[in-house]
Parts: structure tokens; C-alpha cells; sequence
């Protein structure tokens, strides 16, 4: 009987699958040459041209905004009074990405209720939602207003911020009640990385309204040869699209202090880098 050739099979954890293999999660840790549209800021239009970044930068950024788009959608369609997302607030630097939203929290009032089939302890809501593989608030949503629309349900999307950044934390405040915990994924090179959260900080009878703050500082060490300037253009490009969703002009978007609040016909105009080209559109969806 002949032997059979190629590898052995294995086993490895969320978290190692997605260090050894990123490209199934998140894309490569490679820098590459992309064709795609980015935000020129010179001529302020949105073009297309050849532009050298690492996925995994950029993607681990659009896992987080996506999840404060999906909330502003969510809080109209389902009319949360006094939780609509009226902002979003990106802040980016050398080191990190923070990205700010007025809307509902997490409720931490419920306390530690989201069991981890890993573990099976049980995690807060914020804990759950950025550190373990597989959670979702999408999973069992009985109502279409209540399923994101532009993220999706294979529970992993934040985590990718979390296990591709050397430090992720979280602020959150919902009917009064303030959360706060830093997470760090360590020991990444040894077969089994592990899972560091600090003691958290919950606060109650907070004034002030609800927000979630998340800031990660990208781990550059594991991916080649890149910055955070590379993918500016990009997340330029990004805000502007964020800012039009909402066509009322009741989503303001501001990106390191600079204010967006770009209607649907504006954006459109900026991929418009041609003379004597009319933009037709028919009617708007309300939201």
C-alpha cells in the first residue's frame, strides 16, 4: 500500500488559527500593491489608483467603524429615543485608532451573563464582544431591525482588532452605568496565546450620555514593513462614506478634529473627476 503524502493534520485554537493564517479571518499581513478607491486630499476628490498597504491594518480599522455604522442604522430603525448615534469621532495617530459613538452601550448592568463554550465562565458583555471567538448580538435576533446590515454573524469582526493589536480598550457607558477594561493578547509566538484582561472599572449613577469608545494600537511588529500613514487616504475615504449614510444630515463624523457631514449627492460628486459629467439620482431611502 502506497503512504500518503502532505502534511499531518492538526488542531489549533481561535486565536493561534488566526496568527498562523490570518488571510482567512482578515486578510494578509503582507504589504501589497491595491487597486482601490482612495481620498485624494489635495484635489478632494475620491479616486482610483495603486495604493501600498497591509489588509490587515486597514481591515481591522473597518471592523470597528462597520460596528458603529451598523448601531447608527439600528438606532433609527428601531427609533432608540435618546440613543440615536448622532457621532462618530475617529482619532488617528502614529500608534493607535480610537473610534467614538454616542449610541446605546453595553448594557454591564445585566452583569457577567455571556457564557464562553470555551472556558465556561462567564463574561461581560463587553468582554464577550471583543475577546471571545464566536459572539454576536446577531445571532439570535428575532427582529430584522435588530440584524447589522453591514457587519455580519460570523462573530469574529472585532475580535480581529483585538487579537491583531498589542493592546485593545474599551469605554462604554449605557443608562448610567460606565465600563472600562484593557485587553492584551500575549504570548503569540508560543502554541497557545493567552488572553490578559485587566480587573475592570464599572461605575454607576454616571451623568452624561452613552457612548463606546474603542482604541487599539495595531500590532506593527507582526505585520511587514508598514504604518499607520499608509492607510490614511483610506480611512479619509472611509469617514466621508460614514458621514453620508445617514441622508437627514443627522450623523456628524469627525476625523482628528476635521467635521464630516457630507450629503449623498457631495459624496458622489468627489468620485466625479471629469468636467461636464451630471450626477442623476431618482430618490432617497429614509433611515
Amino acid at each position: 500500500m502506497s503512504e500518503r503524502k502532505g502534511g499531518l493534520i492538526s488542531n489549533e485554537s481561535f486565536y493561534k488559527q488566526c496568527l498562523t493564517n490570518p488571510d482567512v479571518h482578515i486578510g494578509s499581513r503582507e504589504v501589497m500593491n491595491h487597486t482601490t478607491h482612495y481620498y485624494d486630499k489635495g484635489d478632494e476628490k475620491i479616486k482610483i489608483g495603486k495604493i501600498l498597504f497591509c489588509d490587515i491594518l486597514y481591515n481591522i480599522f473597518e471592523e470597528i467603524i462597520t460596528n458603529a455604522v451598523d448601531l447608527a442604522i439600528k438606532s433609527r430603525l428601531n427609533d432608540w429615543k435618546g440613543s440615536k448615534v448622532t457621532l462618530i469621532r475617529v482619532t488617528v495617530d502614529d500608534e493607535s485608532i480610537e473610534i467614538y459613538n454616542n449610541g446605546a452601550g453595553f448594557q454591564v448592568d445585566k452583569g457577567p451573563y455571556v457564557k464562553s463554550i470555551t472556558d465556561g465562565e462567564f463574561y461581560y458583555e463587553p468582554d464577550a464582544a471583543f475577546t471571545i471567538q464566536h459572539t454576536s448580538s446577531n445571532y439570535e435576533a428575532k427582529n430584522t431591525k435588530d440584524i447589522s446590515f453591514c457587519g455580519g454573524k460570523n462573530g469574529i469582526g472585532a475580535k480581529a482588532a483585538f487579537v491583531y493589536s498589542d493592546l485593545l480598550m474599551i469605554k462604554t457607558q449605557n443608562n448610567g452605568v460606565y465600563y472600562e477594561n484593557t485587553y492584551a493578547l500575549v504570548d503569540k509566538n508560543l502554541v497557545e496565546p493567552r488572553v490578559v484582561r485587566d480587573e475592570c472599572v464599572i461605575k454607576k449613577g454616571q451623568k452624561g450620555e452613552n457612548f463606546t469608545s474603542v482604541k487599539f494600537y495595531p500590532s506593527f511588529d507582526f505585520m511587514s514593513k508598514t504604518t499607520m500613514n499608509s492607510i490614511m487616504s483610506l480611512i479619509q475615504r472611509r469617514v466621508r462614506e460614514t458621514s453620508m449614510i445617514i441622508h437627514d444630515g443627522s450623523l456628524k463624523v469627525i476625523l482628528n478634529g476635521e467635521t464630516h457631514n457630507t450629503g449623498f449627492i457631495d459624496f458622489t460628486k468627489k468620485y466625479i473627476t471629469r468636467p461636464n459629467i451630471q450626477v442623476i439620482y431618482h430618490e432617497f431611502v429614509k433611515i
